[in-house]
């Protein structure tokens, strides 16, 4: 099988979830390069460094499909992958970006949305812990720039910065780092907006997976999956169509049946409306 017919074959959801946090590391990689304040930089930096752990985890579910592991680190870009995984922000951003352009050149979107019209919660998921991210930093970094410049902060550092944004976007809020401006406020206004509408999303993900894909149908001795479940209803609704398309050719038989007998009164009497007998009556 071609390299690119196995890509192909891969999880498009899992593969389109990579390729959104490579390109937020390289992103991230061009912003601590631009960026003058220390501690702005500093939170991007270990966003990107921490980012590397979603890199370690798709090198191994890479590992553990792969029917042979040599084949798909040096045929498959594996070695990719591997080098992705380096946590220095100065060399990953270039094996990162590289991955994100294979996975979007070889990803099929059409593949995409079918996967995600069967496994629309995994698809959910995956970006619910994507935004999870981007809101992070992005609030962390918001709530550094504002509070940087109050005379007395209680946020000081980049890592109060991302302690007080992950305690304030899981509702968690300790209460021992809070900010002081109010521009400050505003980001947390919308931080404690936006993390309870992304964990009640992973939270239906996860009543998905253990309710819906788990449920099993009984049914005369046999056991029906979910799945099934979704080609039953599929099967129905083509027989609905066929029974419709019936219908309509019913009735137009019917219209020809009574123009036919319309035909049929208008002939006159003593003369057969047959063209075969018409024609022998000509001869």
């Amino acid at each position: 099988m071609a390299v690119e017919e196995k890509i192909k074959q891969r999880n498009p959801n899992l593969a389109l979830a990579i390729a959104l946090v490579s390109i937020l590391s390289v992103i991230n990689s061009f912003l601590a390069f631009i960026i003058i304040d220390p501690y702005v930089r500093d939170v991007i930096n270990i966003i990107t460094l921490y980012l590397s752990f979603f890199f370690v985890l798709n090198l191994i579910y890479r590992l553990i499909v792969a029917d042979s592991k040599a084949h798909y680190l040096i045929h498959e870009w594996g070695w990719v992958d591997l080098l992705a995984c380096i946590p220095f922000i100065q060399i990953s951003w270039l094996f990162r970006g590289l991955r994100a352009y294979l996975t979007l050149h070889h990803l099929r979107f059409d593949r995409v949305r079918e996967d995600v019209k069967r496994e629309g919660a995994e698809f959910t998921l995956f970006i619910a812990v994507f935004l999870v991210i981007v809101i992070l930093e992005t609030c962390a970094v918001s709530i550094m720039y504002f509070e940087g410049r109050s005379s007395d902060p209680i946020i000081k550092s980049a890592q109060d910065a991302l302690w007080w944004a992950y305690v304030t976007i899981s509702s968690v809020g300790y209460g021992d780092m809070y900010p002081t401006t109010a521009g400050g406020r505003f980001v947390g206004i919308v931080l404690m907006t936006t993390g309870v509408g992304i964990y009640a999303t992973i939270a239906g993900y996860f009543a998905h997976r253990l309710i819906y894909r788990r449920a099993t149908v009984r049914t005369e001795g046999s056991v029906i999956t979910t799945e099934d479940n979704l080609r039953l209803c599929d099967l129905d609704k083509r027989l609905q169509d066929l029974e419709d398309k019936e219908e309509k050719i019913l009735d137009r038989l019917e219209r020809i049946e009574h123009l036919l007998r319309a035909n049929n009164a208008d002939t006159p009497a003593g003369e057969p409306d047959d063209p075969v007998l018409r024609d022998r009556k000509n001869l």
